[in-house]
């Protein structure tokens, strides 16, 4: 007797390659014509982040930009600041890529350190870890007919990766400083972060609203040249063209502010009193389907002894969706020799999810005053952990939505902040597949009825493949209520 078979493949795209890389950039600057000289740097500060991310013939490239920002002392002791824009790019090399591959890259910064070679120029280095993920298909065979047998099918709720995304926010705004305040001399310093405020998916295109808080250090334009802090939020969007993406798909997006600057302009008369920040926003997107795959986990052939073949498959169930805003609070120490901060920023650099918990690394920086009167810069770095429920591995992205802080002696700084968390949280199974079924030997003869004695919560399906018989003839026959035996019994195995 032929034995007909029919086959299937289990499709869903999985990591293929998982890269830290160690980047190392020196620049040197040199401060425009118009700015005075440099002779103390007070900060100097660096974001990197991914401008874009492709694969091309089995090559990984990505795109990145570097914001350099420096706040210095003239020959005056006056406060001033620059910036200054790097680009980037990195090409890795992988072997076997399909044309199906994507590429998920993101960077974070280690440190930033600098040298002044004259009043004029700056050599920079920045030190940075560049993460990169790559994603293809895999195919997993799997058998869907064959004559005369028995297939257990299992339906699994299953997560898969299908796609990234990069999406550019560009913003151009204008605010005024406090009416009551002294109109502004220079700029000599900015903070800033941003965070999704909302995500909507529709066929093939994506809606992103975010926030942008900007927090600016100017000097008075006035004999004390007194250091004034003021802060402006505002709200960027754009609708992203992302093909194939659909409205029950989840998004996990990271976000960056990428370049910002900042200038002084005059509102009425001479005096400046206004201030225009433009720039942009970058999304990192990782997208995310799920969908119910059926499975064969097992078979055999009535009345004929058999042999399977068996393949692997892992896939990403038991997901949720967490979308939660939580209060973080943690304690910095900075110099003890501070008096005043004129301005704090807070960082998260890197998060990682493994084992229910989110870990953060986060960092302050505190532009200060000194006990000698003098701006100095401070920075400080902490972890923490969050619990995000049960689940061994996960994706998220973590921004924060607003923070404050209170000082208190010997350079203790409190800061309590609200971070907005986006994760998709889930688990690895591995799942042995039927890829094929072959009949060994004759037609097995049994008899017309056989006699069991069952134990209780025993499979009727295992039953059934014992004896080359057919689990829904043992359930009609036996008047059972379903595949699980709720007591001990005997069982009436009915010649398939």
């Amino acid at each position: 007797m032929d034995i007909q078979k029919d086959y299937l493949c289990i499709e869903q795209n999985s990591r293929v390659l998982c890269k830290k890389l160690d980047l190392d950039f020196d620049f040197q600057e040199a401060i425009p014509a118009y700015l005075d000289d440099v002779y103390r740097v007070v900060r100097c500060n660096s974001c990197a982040y991914v401008a874009s991310a492709e694969i091309n013939y089995n090559e990984i490239k990505v795109y990145g930009k570097i914001f350099i920002s420096v706040t210095y002392y003239n020959e005056n002791s006056t406060l001033s600041y620059a910036d200054f824009e790097e680009s980037f790019t990195k090409s890795i090399t992988a072997e076997n890529l399909s044309d199906r591959a994507f590429v998920f890259a993101d960077i974070n910064n280690k440190y930033t350190s600098f040298r002044i070679i004259n009043q004029r120029r700056i050599d920079i280095h920045i030190s940075s870890v560049l993460h990169i993920d790559v994603y293809d298909k895999c195919s997993c065979p799997c058998i869907k007919t064959c004559t005369d047998s028995r297939l257990r099918a299992q339906s699994v709720k299953c997560a898969d990766i299908v796609n990234t995304n990069i999406t550019k926010i560009e913003f151009d705004e204008e605010f005024s400083i406090p009416s009551d305040s002294p109109s502004i001399k220079r700029i000599v310093s900015f903070d800033a972060y941003a965070d999704i405020n909302d995500i909507k998916v529709i066929k093939d295109k994506a809606l992103f609203k975010a926030n942008v808080n900007v927090n600016v250090v100017y000097s008075a334009d006035n004999d004390s040249d007194e250091l004034l802090n003021t802060s402006y939020s505002f709200s960027v969007s754009k609708i992203a063209e992302i093909s194939g993406i659909g409205e029950n798909d989840i998004i996990i997006p990271k976000l960056n502010l990428g370049n910002v600057f900042l200038k002084a302009k005059n509102k009425n008369g001479d005096k400046l009193e206004t201030i225009n920040v433009y720039g942009d926003v970058y999304i990192n997107s990782l997208i995310i389907r799920e969908n119910v795959k059926e499975l064969i986990t097992d078979a055999y052939i009535v009345n004929r002894m058999a042999e399977c073949t068996y393949s692997n498959c892992e896939l990403l169930t038991d997901g949720k969706l967490i979308n939660e805003t939580k209060q973080f609070t943690q304690n910095y120490t900075l110099n003890s020799d501070i008096t005043q901060i004129k301005e704090l920023s807070m960082n998260i650099t890197s998060h990682d999810y493994k084992n229910s918990s989110l870990t953060l690394q986060t960092e302050i920086a505190a532009l200060a005053v000194n006990s000698g009167g003098e701006v100095i810069s401070q920075s400080a770095t902490a972890e923490a952990k969050i619990n995000l429920g049960d689940s061994e591995k996960g994706i998220a992205s973590v921004n924060i939505t607003s923070f404050d802080y209170t000082i208190g002696e010997n350079g203790n700084v409190n800061i309590r902040a609200a971070l907005k968390i986006t994760a998709y949280v889930y688990n690895e199974n591995d799942y042995h597949l039927i890829s094929d079924i072959e009949a060994v030997g004759d037609t097995v003869s049994s008899p017309t009825v056989t006699v069991y004695f069952a134990s209780k919560n025993e499979n009727v399906w295992n039953i059934a493949k014992q004896f080359l018989s057919d689990s829904d003839s043992i359930i009609r026959e036996n008047e059972l209520s379903g595949d699980t035996l709720e007591n001990d019994r005997i069982i009436i195995i009915p010649k398939a």
